[in-house]
């Protein structure tokens, strides 16, 4: 799942080829309307890509021994290395335990907690506004509603996400609450 710290050479040089990519892109940029909303599309799902692969490594940062970053905290360390507020770096480590492989502790590999939304934000096909519309609608579940209600309930909203803007997928997500209600499916 990990590289080895012996790549770092090759991650910095991926890295950069990725930025020069980036520069070459800025002097080609289009001028019609259309083929830069083209070009708006395509750099959306390559930045919600970054950040899916984002989340792996931040996951990596918070199973660091602790002793790796001076005893610091993950969300200090994420807060001073990438320049963000703490409460950032906190939901973004949230949202990296949600979305990426764990490891138990006798080293067992574990699937994400959202297993679908995580395969659609690594394909950069939803962005942090859908999993955040996700997550809340999960957390806000009544508690007797069943395990497998919860994951059919995400597997659905990671779906249909792909083809909705977040705001459109929080009615979405209020409509399957009334659905995933206790009682909804009682008879009588």
């Amino acid at each position: 799942m990990h590289s080895s710290d012996g790549d770092s050479d090759t991650v910095a040089d991926t890295v950069a080829v990725i930025d020069a990519a980036l520069d070459s892109l800025a002097v080609l940029l289009p001028d019609s309307g259309t083929a830069a909303l083209g070009v708006l599309q395509a750099l959306e799902r390559v930045q919600r890509r970054v950040t899916g692969l984002g989340y792996r490594l931040i996951r990596v940062v918070a199973e660091a021994p602790g002793e790796e970053f001076g005893g610091q905290r993950s969300r200090d360390v994420l807060a001073d290395a990438l320049r963000i507020t703490p409460k950032e770096a906190s939901a973004r480590l949230f949202e990296s335990a949600d979305l990426t492989e764990g490891l138990t502790m006798t080293g067992q590999s574990v699937e994400p907690v959202l297993p679908a939304t995580a395969g659609k934000v690594e394909a950069g096909v939803i962005g942090r506004d859908h999993v955040r519309v996700i997550r809340t609608f999960l957390r806000d579940l009544p508690t007797v509603v069943d395990y497998p209600t919860r994951v059919e309930a995400e597997k659905q909203l990671a779906t249909v996400a792909v083809t909705v803007r977040p705001d459109q997928l929080r009615k979405v997500a209020v409509h399957l609450d009334a659905v995933c209600e206790p009682g909804w499916f009682a008879v009588g």
